[in-house]
């Protein structure tokens, strides 16, 4: 797994906290720093060790990566569906998602996804 070192710095001319992803190489053989050798490094420093998976995590949890586009009322014989358009901030690409009924808080709802 790839480990890096990140340290977040709030500094008057950002607008928000930046930081910097990195690989670490040991100063012995210059191959990659081993994890014993980041957390002391870290220690010293105080500075945060983050995996890639966290940052993705993270990402993921706070970052919007679709924006809705449209919501319509879909009446079909099987009764009224609401239809929402998305559009991937990624990528461009637009999904529809049809709703029936009350999804409350979104947990818990049986979905169905329709590939291409």
């Amino acid at each position: 797994s790839h480990r890096s070192l990140s340290r977040s710095y709030d500094i008057g001319w950002f607008t928000s906290p930046v930081s910097v992803l990195t690989a670490i190489l040991d100063q012995q053989d210059g191959s990659r720093a081993s994890l014993p050798y980041m957390k002391k490094l870290a220690s010293e420093h105080d500075i945060p060790i983050v995996s890639l998976t966290d940052l993705i995590r993270y990402r993921r949890k706070r970052e919007k990566l679709v924006e809705r586009i449209t919501a319509a009322r879909l009446p079909t014989k099987w009764g009224v569906f609401q239809a929402y358009c998305y559009r991937s901030k990624l990528d461009g690409i637009e999904n529809i998602a049809l709703v029936k009924g009350d999804i409350g808080n979104g947990q818990d709802i049986l979905v169905r996804l329709q590939g291409r």
